[in-house]
């Protein structure tokens, strides 16, 4: 029996890139900017997903695509010697702290964009991220390149979307973000930075409305410490205290980016703290049965 209630499930970045670990797939490349636990979640709300579907309305699943030449890919920057930053993880990996350019750091030239044209954009750019209170702009290992195996999604969950499409005789609304490479793209409904002359980068209201009505929102994907915080948040900006309250986060479907001072997973943990105050509700896949 179909529910009779509207409930939409929003997925994000359910890709390859952060959820399964190379060589994992023979020949294929992926877990180029690993999550850890993410191909588990995954696992876990296919499951919840097959056990659901047939009292979800609509589903949206936000894709990440980026070019090569990133702002927050390592080709982009160079130091004073020419030579590139380290992605996060490869940072972490040798025994060093992760990359984070500030508009100090651009107006130095102690990091410069890859073409010199670039630098007076790239000083507007980490102003506003300082400005307007964003996440540092930090250097990511290349991922979820546009064309490339690990932008796919996990083999897994488009199995269940697949399965819920047929049922439903529905489509799935999947959502590209972060494919204008001079602004990061972390949440689902805007650009950190929107490009006034790009649309992709600008406040998705086609999918505000959508969601406005809902009766319930369930929330999963990853980075639980970045791109489903900050899609969560611009929801909860743009359509106020009715989101909060309709909204339900699965937390075993979502993993946190590791950061050697903790710093990532104590933002997300404040994150839930303030608005499970507000009515976010938080649960488990196994015990959240629509």
């Amino acid at each position: 029996m179909k529910s009779t209630k509207r409930i939409e499930l929003v997925i994000i970045d359910p890709q390859l890139d952060f959820c399964v670990p190379d060589g994992t797939i023979p020949g294929v490349k992926t877990g180029r900017l690993l999550v850890p636990g993410a191909y588990d979640d995954m696992l876990r709300l296919s499951k919840w997903l097959k056990l659901n579907r047939g009292k979800i309305s609509d589903i949206h699943v936000t894709l990440d695509s980026h070019h090569l030449i990133d702002v927050a890919h390592p080709k982009f920057w160079v130091d004073k010697k020419g030579k590139n930053p380290l992605g996060i993880g490869a940072a972490i990996a040798a025994g060093q702290a992760p990359t984070i350019i500030s508009r100090a750091d651009v107006e130095n030239g102690i990091w410069t964009p890859f073409h010199p044209s670039l630098i007076s954009d790239m000083i507007a750019y980490t102003s506003a991220l300082e400005v307007g209170g964003k996440f540092p702009l930090i250097i990511w290992d290349e991922h979820c390149l546009i064309g490339s195996p690990g932008a796919s999604i996990v083999f897994e969950l488009m199995e269940s979307l697949n399965e819920w499409c047929s049922e439903r005789g529905a489509i799935v609304d999947f959502v590209t973000k972060g494919s204008n490479y001079s602004t990061e793209h972390y949440g689902a409904f805007s650009a950190e930075v929107p490009d006034a002359s790009d649309p992709s980068t600008q406040l998705n209201t086609r999918l505000i409305k959508t969601m406005e009505e809902a009766d319930i929102l369930v929330w999963a994907g990853e980075a639980a410490t970045h791109c489903v915080l900050n899609s969560m948040r611009q929801a909860f900006e743009n359509f106020g205290i009715d989101s909060i309250k309709k909204s339900v986060l699965l937390i075993d479907a979502m993993s946190c980016i590791p950061h050697p001072d903790n710093i990532f997973e104590k933002a997300f943990k404040d994150f839930v703290d303030e608005f499970k105050q507000k009515g976010l509700k938080v649960e488990k896949t196994k015990d959240f049965l629509l």
